[in-house]
C-alpha cells in the first residue's frame, strides 16, 4: 500500500517551512531483520522552559530513528525501547543542566506501518486522528496532560493498533486545531483532504 505523507506546519493561520522534529523512515541495509518490512514516522515536540536547538533536535530524531531500526522483538516492543531512549536522554540533560523551575520536556509520537497494520504511539499529551471510511477515531489519553518525557524515570506511553485500506488518513497533532472538537473532528471522514487542510486554521 502506497503511502502519501504531507508535513503541514501552521501558526496564526501562517504556513511555516517545516516541521524540524518530523522524520519519516524506511529501513535501511543495516536495519535487523525483524524491521525490513517497518516504515517509521517520528514526530518529537520539545514544550519544557527549556529546548534543545535545532540541530540538536535533527540529531536526536536521526539517532532515535536509527535506534529503532536496530531493536528486536515485535513492533510495539521497538516503540516502547525508542521512547524509553528519548526519556532517559531527556532526563539526564535536565538532571545536568537544567533548574529546577526550567527542564526540557518531550512530547513523542511514533507511528508503524506493516502492510495493513498501523501501530501508533503516544508519550505525552499528542493527539492522533485515524480517518477512515467507518468514520473517526480520536486517538488521545487525557490522562497523559502534564506528563512528558523527561520528567521521570518511568516513561508515560499509550499504544494504539490499527488496521488501515486504502483511502484512509492519520492526522498527528500535538495541539489540535480548537476547531476539531468532538462535535467537528469527529466528521473529518465526511471531507475531502483539501477540506481538512483548509480547516487546520
Amino acid at each position: 500500500m502506497d503511502l502519501y505523507l504531507t508535513p503541514i506546519a501552521r501558526v496564526g493561520g501562517n504556513d511555516q517551512p517545516g516541521l524540524y522534529s518530523l522524520k519519516i523512515a524506511e529501513p535501511t541495509s543495516k536495519a535487523i531483520r525483524s524491521r525490513k518490512i517497518d516504515r517509521l514516522v517520528l514526530y518529537m515536540v520539545m514544550t519544557g522552559d527549556l529546548t534543545l536547538r535545532q540541530d540538536q533536535q535533527d540529531q536526536l530524531v536521526t539517532y532515535l530513528t536509527e535506534f529503532y531500526f536496530q531493536k528486536s522483538g515485535s513492533a510495539t516492543a521497538a516503540m516502547r525501547s525508542t521512547a524509553e531512549e528519548l526519556n532517559k536522554i531527556l532526563l539526564e540533560i535536565n538532571l545536568r543542566y537544567a533548574k529546577k523551575v526550567q527542564q526540557v520536556i518531550g512530547w513523542l509520537s511514533l507511528l508503524v506501518f506493516r502492510n495493513t497494520q498501523v501501530y501508533l504511539t503516544h508519550c505525552g499529551p499528542m493527539q492522533a486522528y485515524f480517518v477512515s471510511k467507518a468514520g473517526t477515531q480520536h486517538l488521545y489519553d487525557p490522562s497523559m496532560i502534564g506528563h512528558g518525557l523527561g520528567q521521570r524515570r518511568s516513561t508515560p506511553i499509550s499504544f494504539y493498533h490499527l488496521e488501515a485500506a486504502a483511502g484512509d488518513g492519520i492526522y498527528l497533532a500535538a495541539q489540535p486545531p480548537s476547531s476539531w472538537d468532538k462535535s467537528d473532528g469527529f466528521e473529518l471522514h465526511k471531507l475531502g483532504a483539501d477540506e481538512i487542510q483548509r480547516r487546520l486554521d
